[in-house]
């Protein structure tokens, strides 16, 4: 469903959506083959050596891209999750970013920023908490240190990287919102302008 707030349409019904949009309306319908999450990777090739992010951004269909989240296998695993959803559940079946928050947390991740400059809708960063590394034995040795923690320790390097690079892409996409703000006012109020112009033209008398 394409509502007239364009942001908004969904494939679900709005609910509590309406309270915060009470002129929201349908202007068309759509037919959709839907896929799911594991569906979608199939044609993505993840390397196994690097993090991956997963960006959950579909109204009202965001416990469904979670729920499948849990499901994935390990090879197609994500290390950060990027969320935007409702304060409130706005579509028929949908859950709250609360909610929604906590079933990530029973999935193992951990809530490592969030941003609230939208009263209506909150945006969280999520990430998978570090692997404590193994304790070495009392007779083990720098020496023969178990190649295995040496391996954990890298993985915990790239995680901060990550984790950084993170807050980065979410500090980028929220300028990015702003800008793109700025932006469209400017379009609309150069078509206002354009409109007037045009108006006049029509109005003036032929010499």
């Amino acid at each position: 469903m394409s509502f007239n707030v364009a942001r908004q349409s969904s494939l679900r019904q709005p609910t509590q959506l309406l309270a915060l949009y009470p002129a929201l309306k349908e202007v068309r319908k759509t037919v959709l083959e839907t896929v799911t999450l594991d569906q979608m990777l199939q044609s993505v090739a993840m390397d196994a050596d690097l993090e991956h992010i997963l960006i959950i951004d579909c109204p009202g269909e965001e416990k469904t891209a979670v729920d499948q989240l849990a499901d994935l296998p390990p090879a197609k695993a994500f290390s950060h999750v990027f969320l935007r959803a409702g304060c409130l559940p706005l579509y028929h079946g949908s859950l709250g970013v609360d909610a929604l928050a906590e079933q990530l947390k029973t999935q193992g991740f951990e809530i490592k920023g969030e941003s609230h400059a939208d009263a209506d809708f909150t945006h969280l960063v999520l990430t998978k908490p570090r692997v404590a590394p193994e304790q070495t034995n009392d007779g083990e040795t720098a020496e023969g240190e178990d190649p295995r923690v040496a391996e954990i320790r890298d993985l915990h390097r790239r995680l901060d990287q990550s984790e950084r690079l993170a807050e980065r892409l979410h500090a980028d996409l929220e300028d990015l919102r702003d800008r793109y703000g700025e932006l469209l006012k400017h379009s609309e109020n150069q078509a206002d302008l354009l409109g007037q112009l045009a108006g006049r033209l029509g109005a003036k008398e032929p010499e």
